[in-house]
């Protein structure tokens, strides 16, 4: 009765997820941005009324300046509410903005060592979706949230400070090129 029971409950739930996914339009890309380089997944309702988007990449704090040669990792989420759509021609243009969180291990600014780091999030920028399934994202992100990482001079020592970046880097454009799929 009980294994019965289990497996209604687990055939229920994959079809609401099936449902979900289907009413969904999906895509995935890379994500570039002097913050990092990485990979994109999006998901927009199929309402047009918002989309959530991941992404995953290397953050790249002291990098590009030499001061290290080890990258950071980042992971962000974005809850992106459509403002304005557009037709232009065959292509839609989303404006949209919207509130997310952060999580990565990585390098603060002007520190020298890598730490833990969670953040709010939020994005504002153009979406331009083509009639071939590729579309174009341009955006700004601000973060305001804690770094935690060792002291200098003590590695057993943790230091909990704002996470800088996430507001120097307000203005650093980043650029999303995703297909697009069912």
């Amino acid at each position: 009765m009980i294994v019965r029971t289990n497996r209604i409950i687990a055939l229920a739930a994959a079809i609401l997820c099936c449902c979900s996914a289907f009413s969904q339009t999906h895509s995935a890309g890379i994500f570039n941005s002097p913050k990092g380089f990485g990979i994109d997944w999006c998901s927009i309702r199929s309402d047009g009324t918002y989309f959530n988007s991941f992404n995953l990449y290397m953050d790249l704090c002291g990098v590009i300046s030499g001061r290290t040669g080890t990258p950071g990792v980042k992971f962000d989420f974005c809850h992106d509410i459509i403002v304005k759509e557009k037709p232009v021609g065959q292509t839609r243009c989303l404006i949209y903005a919207g509130p997310g969180a952060s999580v990565g291990y990585l390098r603060d600014f002007k520190s020298e060592t890598m730490g833990a780091m969670i953040a709010l999030n939020g994005s504002a920028g153009a979406k331009f979706i083509f009639s071939r399934g590729l579309s174009l994202d341009i955006g700004l992100g601000a973060e305001l949230g804690l770094d935690i990482s060792h002291k200098d001079s003590d590695p057993n020592a943790k230091v909990v400070t704002l996470y800088k970046n996430g507001l120097i880097r307000l203005l650093y454009p980043q650029l999303k090129i995703e297909y697009s799929f069912k």
